[in-house]
């Protein structure tokens, strides 16, 4: 099949904020158009195309059923829920796509009732299973908590942030989450290919689902390569006062299981060895104030700057600034360390992130992976800025395979071949 004969469709619950998950679907279908596929979105509810983004996206074509919000009520959302299955059912016979691609397992859900008794095909991105997400019911059900010790202990994060025993809910919550979790398994195994970012994902989610995976990476785009070379723009250290000093740099969502708070207190071991260093933290969030409090309680409130929204015409010069680029985050993918690696910057990362292939190249000269323990943190952090190697391959080269071009070509490859 000539790539200009592939039709591709991209489907997604919500559009209704822009986080990692938004932007990820809306870069596939970019970049799937950009190899001259007819590559759209689909969506049940999601923000008017001069809004998502800014607009940055506005140009792709994505159908929008609905601006609104899904409903709050439980009987509320079945009803949206089966709306949109003959919605999205029609829709998908008028395009008559080759390649259907939910965006999660929720996605697969309502993919498989909108292509049942049809000849359509679906499968599905797995950016996370439901043990990053804390208040999903579903780990818990008599579907899948016999397997949840299995992939509990696969990372310190499931134990660190996911409660061994179920939260109380009500009879009705435990019924419908009974219900969700054989819906949801039967979805998962009916899907043609169940795509991941990591090898790690895929393990986890062959314990909960009792299936295979397709591994594709992705996550950067080759402007920041090109942005690296020109140099910076603004003069971050400047603008901060920093000029001279040791910069150690997050810039995050400001939530608990990010781990700033982890990194503050390694940064204050950290003063011992680099007195003149200033920790420079980026990004809004519920944690704001907890993070104020303990960088005061831990007497460095004057070493700890929280800057708030990084505007993003100046986002890559703050990393071109720092020395040292920390981001604990409870993942074995993470965008922003690729970013910073990008960029050119050395990488202070959890022992969670998978490093594997041509990344594995960059370990300990750019990139260096700390055990979630502020001993360890605080340790790799010096070990990152007193290191002077340098990697045995460009860093071009180790991170070509995660590019969007390289994701656009497997994908379609995948489709075009099987």
């Amino acid at each position: 099949m000539a790539t200009s004969q592939v039709r591709f469709l991209s489907f997604r619950k919500n559009l209704l904020v822009e986080g990692g998950a938004e932007r990820f679907m809306a870069e596939v279908i970019d970049h799937m158009a950009k190899t001259g596929a007819d590559a759209r979105g689909v969506t049940l509810n999601g923000k008017p195309a001069d809004k998502f983004f800014d607009g940055r996206y506005a140009h792709l074509n994505i159908t929008r059923f609905s601006t609104e919000q899904y409903p709050g009520g439980l009987l509320d959302r079945i009803l949206r829920s089966v709306w949109a299955v003959f919605k999205l059912r029609r829709f998908i016979k008028q395009f008559d796509p080759h390649f259907i691609c939910g965006q999660n397992t929720a996605d697969a859900e309502i993919l498989y009732f909108a292509t049942w008794g049809t000849r359509y095909k679906y499968s599905f991105f797995m950016p996370s299973t439901m043990f990053r997400f804390p208040d999903e019911g579903l780990k818990y059900t008599s579907k899948f908590y016999p397997k949840f010790h299995r992939a509990w202990e696969i990372i310190p994060g499931h134990k660190q942030f996911v409660p061994e025993k179920a939260p109380a809910r009500g009879a009705m919550r435990r019924l419908v989450n009974e219900l969700r979790a054989v819906i949801q398994y039967r979805a998962v195994n009916k899907a043609e290919h169940m795509l991941m970012l990591t090898n790690q994902m895929g393990k986890e989610s062959q314990i909960l689902y009792d299936r295979g995976y397709t591994m594709i990476k992705a996550g950067l785009a080759k402007e920041l390569f090109e942005y690296a070379a020109g140099g910076a723009r603004h003069d971050i250290k400047r603008k901060l006062g920093l000029e001279g000093k040791t910069m150690v740099l997050n810039i995050n969502r400001l939530d608990h299981r990010k781990r700033i708070d982890m990194a503050i207190r390694g940064f204050k071991e950290l003063l011992q060895d680099f007195p003149d260093a200033y920790f420079v933290i980026g990004g809004r969030g519920a944690e704001k104030e907890n993070l104020e409090k303990l960088a005061a309680e831990l007497g460095i409130a004057d070493r700890v700057k929280l800057i708030g929204f990084v505007p993003e015409d100046e986002l890559y010069d703050h990393f071109l600034a720092c020395d040292v680029f920390i981001h604990l985050d409870w993942a074995d993918f993470d965008l922003a360390v690729l970013e910073g690696l990008a960029l050119g910057k050395k990488v202070v990362a959890s022992s969670e992130l998978e490093s594997e292939g041509d990344l594995a190249q960059l370990n300990d000269t750019r990139l260096f992976r700390a055990y979630p323990a502020v001993k360890d943190v605080h340790e790799t952090l010096a070990r990152a800025l007193r290191s002077k190697a340098e990697p045995p391959v460009p860093v071009m080269t180790a991170l070509q395979e995660y590019t969007w071009e390289s994701y656009a070509r497997n994908l379609l490859k995948l489709i075009q071949h099987g």
